[in-house]
């Protein structure tokens, strides 16, 4: 296991929300954070020295790295982190693939609708958060039941049979309860509304799911992002490098 692919203690998490949510905090106290677990210094330091960022120089330190992306990801990458959703070895199949794949389209889709980027990776890469959250309540169970759901809808409605909520809601609470900003929890809780039609994030993170899916031939939510039919294949061919990119980076 590379450090990259550690997972992100819970004790991090809690430090690092308590240090991002006071009045008082500064770049140097969330490094000193971050510094203090592998699996999170290791995912940060390797976003800060990605193509997206572009830099002509290598970023080594951890506060260069956290003032460079943001505490917004910073907070990203340590929730990801610590719920496996940067880990291919354990939860669900497919789940760091899809996390990834739906980051990428978000921030693709904000690019051309001028959204904040670092909200839109956010949100796309915790859409699914809830999955996980569910996961870990009823590891065999959920696992079991989420092979077999054939669509979004059967699947929230038997997550509120089964549990009680579903993972849309599920995820908006726990975002909401670690002070993740309201635009990313928004985001996340409302990924699952088909009938969002306007140039927002939350609209971005529907629309992302269906660009990443390359049995969707096209949506409607594309035209609010300016992506006409004919551009769909030139944007699907920047997605797949970008994923692959990421993806190298955050298991690397």
């Amino acid at each position: 296991m590379t450090a990259a692919e550690a997972p992100v203690s819970p004790t991090t998490v809690a430090a690092l929300m308590q240090s991002i949510s006071s009045r008082h905090t500064s770049v140097a106290r969330v490094a000193e954070v971050v510094a203090g677990d592998t699996g999170l210094a290791a995912r940060v330091l390797a976003l800060a020295n990605s193509a997206s960022f572009g830099l002509s120089r290598e970023i080594t330190r951890v506060d260069q790295a956290v003032a460079l992306v943001g505490t917004n990801m910073v907070q990203t990458l340590a929730i990801a982190g610590a719920n496996h959703l940067l880990d291919s070895r354990v939860g669900l199949p497919h789940a760091r693939r899809h996390a990834v794949e739906v980051a990428c389209a978000t921030r693709l889709l904000a690019a051309r609708a001028g959204l904040n980027a670092g909200d839109a990776f956010a949100a796309g890469l915790l859409h699914d958060l809830g999955e996980m959250l569910l996961w870990r309540q009823d590891p065999d169970g959920y696992a079991a039941a989420h092979a077999a759901w054939p669509d979004p809808g059967t699947q929230l409605r038997d997550e509120r049979g089964r549990y009680g909520t579903d993972h849309a809601l599920v995820a908006r609470e726990q975002l909401a309860s670690w002070h993740v900003p309201g635009v990313i929890v928004d985001a996340v809780g409302d990924h699952h509304r088909p009938d969002l039609h306007h140039r927002d994030l939350s609209t971005a993170v529907v629309a992302a799911e269906a660009l990443a899916d390359p049995d969707v031939t096209w949506s409607e939510l594309f035209a609010q992002f300016d992506l006409a039919p004919e551009l769909v294949p030139a944007a699907r061919a920047e997605l797949r490098d970008h994923v692959e990119e990421v993806t190298g980076l955050l298991a690397a």
